[in-house]
């Protein structure tokens, strides 16, 4: 059988650049930002960045962008004014207290406007004074990440004692090497870490590829006979990004990643005798929906723990994925932190498979349309939030 080998590209990394973006501001614009994320979300935070630099919006809607939310809520705190802060229905019920006590411990004067420790907030932003801080990371890292990324607008820096069972770490490791580049000192020991500003480095930054984004072509190699796929943007073996850990994990499944030239990986097929699969999930809880379509799709048992802050995504991930894996004719069983699927010999797609508004939905069950030819999707759009090519990039799996 002749192999067919597909070129792709992924867009950067949106967690990236959204910690660049931020950063920008805080120090006074003086990096150079090369290749930043095409996402809605990317775009959405350099859009109020503008506003928020020319005094031209005072409400920020955050639409279903919790990066962007939070993100903002730490940087208006520090910036003088008094803003708005708002967003999608689901946004208003992701969490956000954490944050904003850790804040208001700092001196920050924040209100919420309408249900008690949700979206909206008020801030009427003011000099902090407070140089150390408790923060509550058992739901979001991103908490820890909004207040790293204004401890260099403080006299004294910030310590950020991380409270709780921490969630997606790597994300945190993430901003500490962005404020290490940037000039930072960042130090982290157990569960504290402080950030001092220190000697700025004007630079220029070239974002990297997503590997999240990334990860969603593996179901394409792992369900087709006859195709390899080169992912452009992505370097192996040197990436900031918790979520490269993908290429390890498939390897167990049967797609083997390798690295072609510096930006490159060449995803191919391999002989895999797996028939059950288990992993914890706590510091990458994005790849969960990609993993769990293609355990379920190849008929291997599958456990995933650690998955907790799925609750407070986009939807509940976890909810979500149970109730369309069950409608696909698979034995799923979960509860608050684990989902366990049960193979049954063959999957089967009788009903449009729901995305619950969720990007990361869309694009892990889109690979099933190679088992089905008539798979239908409720909202194809949802993928403009994080890729929005990736309707176009996916169209050449479908002529093989």
């Amino acid at each position: 059988m002749q192999i067919k080998r597909i070129e792709v590209r992924v867009p950067s990394s949106k967690s990236l650049s959204n910690r660049w973006l931020i950063l920008n501001e805080v120090l006074g614009g003086v990096f150079e930002i090369e290749n930043p994320s095409s996402s809605d979300d990317t775009a959405l935070l350099q859009s109020h960045l503008h506003s928020i630099r020319t005094n031209s919006c005072s409400t920020f809607d955050c639409k279903n962008a919790g990066t962007v939310a939070r993100f903002l809520t730490a940087y208006l705190s520090v910036k003088q004014g008094s803003y708005i802060i708002t967003g999608s229905s689901r946004l208003k019920q992701r969490p956000i207290k954490p944050l904003v006590e850790a804040l208001q411990t700092l001196g920050a004067e924040i209100h919420y406007l309408e249900e008690k420790d949700c979206l909206p907030i008020k801030i009427v932003g003011k000099n902090l004074k407070g140089c150390e801080v408790d923060v509550l990371a058992d739901k979001s890292s991103q908490f820890v990440t909004a207040l790293m990324l204004i401890a260099p607008m403080l006299d004294n820096g910030l310590r950020i004692n991380i409270q709780g069972d921490v969630v997606s770490e790597p994300y945190i490791a993430m901003t500490a090497k962005v404020l290490k580049q940037a000039g930072m000192i960042v130090e982290w020991t157990d569960n504290a870490i402080k950030v001092l500003k220190n000697n700025v480095k004007p630079q220029r930054v070239i974002i990297e590829g997503d590997w999240s984004s990334g990860s969603y072509f593996y179901n394409w190699v792992l369900l087709s006979d006859n195709v390899e796929v080169v992912i452009k943007g992505l370097a192996l073996g040197c990436s900031l990004q918790g979520d490269s850990i993908v290429s390890e994990l498939y390897k167990l499944l049967g797609v083997n990643t390798l690295a072609v030239g510096e930006d490159s990986v060449l995803l191919t097929k391999t002989a895999s005798d797996t028939k059950d699969f288990t992993h914890n999930f706590k510091t990458t809880p994005d790849l969960v929906p990609t993993l769990a379509v293609g355990c379920a799709a190849m008929g291997i048992n599958a456990c995933f723990t650690g998955l907790g802050s799925l609750a407070y995504k986009e939807t509940d991930r976890i909810k979500a994925l149970a109730l369309e894996l069950g409608k696909m004719n698979k034995t799923v069983m979960s509860t608050a932190d684990t989902l366990i699927i049960k193979s049954v010999p063959q999957l089967s797609i009788t009903a449009p498979v729901s995305t619950y508004n969720d990007h990361r939905m869309a694009m892990a069950f889109a690979p099933l349309v190679l088992i089905n030819k008539g798979l239908e999707m409720d909202d194809k759009a949802v993928v403009e939030k994080s890729f929005p090519d990736y309707w176009e990039q996916i169209e050449p799996f479908l002529c093989c």
